[in-house]
């Protein structure tokens, strides 16, 4: 996942949604002035600002000294360094780095190798979930310490609960974060994103949207840390799951034809007496039950499918099933049980397309249309 650099949100924040695996050749070059007063430049090439590859290469250069760091190898998230340092001035320097828990101090002229893993907090992190952390050099002379740093990122553990998606007709509910949000989102198949932007832990709630329409949606972190190099706060943005598909509520009821039922099975059931304890009231004592039970099959027909419909959904009483696709006929597994004949029972229940599927249950369930059947072997026909 490509992550963009605060100062150039604006212009890459596109950039950052989309995998790379190629990196301009272009050099960037920045100036700063170090801790003993000297002007220096920084230049970096082969790195997007966060992630680096083999020959990410950055160069500090002042007056007195030329610092090199460069990535000889990367296997998988650790990336190998080798630090070059060429002394312009009649000086004694030392250089010392920091990455991940291992540091150490080297005369300047001594080979400086070193890894680093980006899955991995520093010793300077503030935090060991996700976020900014730095490979730091410190060139030493004498009391004197110049501390420059080139950033890596451990990407934040938070994801999409799949459980706390709310779809409607004109809109999306969201988890929450524990970083301030940016949620991008566009009718797919356009080019414009719109944006909206959310406080910490709050729960992300896109409205206003069109009903049956199918929108990309992804949410961003947007998480804040300090500078090592010139001790500026900034952020960085980063995408942190893939771009999300859904489509909001259909507002067509589904024009059921007929109602099949097939394979019924007819039973008995006993509960045997016993405690039935409560949540912050008295347990409640329950006498033997003897029910009568069928498990019997249901095929429902429908005269036309909307293109969005991705399932049917079938509601008796409080009880919800699922019929996953689109098509113009869905089968249900039903059961049921009573203390009365359950042969020939009327049946009163309700159908609506769902516009989206998560895992084995329907998401974003439209109008509904009510039919009637009994359980009965045959077919009955909707009006």
């Amino acid at each position: 996942m490509k992550k963009a650099l605060s100062l150039f949100l604006a212009v890459i924040m596109l950039l950052s949604i989309a995998p790379s695996t190629a990196f301009a050749a272009t050099a960037k070059t920045t100036t700063g002035t170090n801790a003993t007063g000297l002007a220096y430049t920084k230049t970096t090439e082969n790195y997007d600002g966060y992630r680096f590859v083999k020959g990410t290469k950055a160069v500090w250069d002042c007056s007195d000294y030329t610092l090199t760091a460069t990535v000889t190898a990367v296997s998988g998230s650790k990336a190998t360094f080798n630090v070059g340092f060429k002394n312009k001035a009649a000086k004694t320097y030392e250089i010392k780095y920091v990455a991940n828990d291992n540091f150490d101090t080297c005369d300047s002229t001594e080979a400086i190798n070193f890894t680093v893993d980006t899955t991995k907090p520093d010793i300077l992190s503030t935090s060991s979930v996700c976020g900014s952390q730095f490979v730091k050099l410190v060139v030493i002379n004498g009391t004197n310490e110049d501390t420059y740093g080139l950033t890596y990122y451990i990407s934040p553990t938070y994801r999409i609960n799949s459980n706390s998606l709310v779809v409607t007709k004109n809109s999306f509910t969201l988890g929450t974060y524990a970083f301030e949000s940016i949620v991008q989102y566009r009718v797919k198949g356009t080019s414009a994103w719109s944006k909206k932007a959310f406080a910490k832990n709050s729960k992300m709630y896109l409205g206003g949207l069109k009903a049956g329409t199918t929108y990309e949606v992804l949410p961003l972190c947007k998480m804040y840390y300090t500078d090592i190099e010139t001790n500026q706060r900034m952020y960085v943005i980063d995408a942190v799951c893939k771009t999300i598909t859904l489509t909001t509520s259909l507002t067509v009821k589904p024009k059921v034809t007929s109602i099949k039922v097939t394979g019924i099975k007819y039973g008995k059931k006993t509960i045997p007496a016993h405690w039935e304890d409560h949540a912050n009231q008295p347990s409640v004592w329950r006498k033997t039950e003897k029910l009568n039970t069928a498990n019997y099959k249901v095929t429902v027909k429908v005269k036309s499918v909307p293109k969005k419909a991705k399932g049917l959904v079938m509601t008796i009483g409080g009880t919800s099933y699922y019929a996953k696709g689109n098509k113009k006929s869905y089968t249900f597994n039903l059961t049921y049980q009573d203390h009365k004949k359950i042969k020939g029972k009327k049946m009163t229940a309700k159908f609506a397309y769902s516009s989206n599927t998560n895992g084995k249950s329907p998401l974003g369930k439209g109008p509904a249309k009510t039919a009637k059947y009994k359980i009965k072997k045959g077919t009955y026909k909707v009006k």
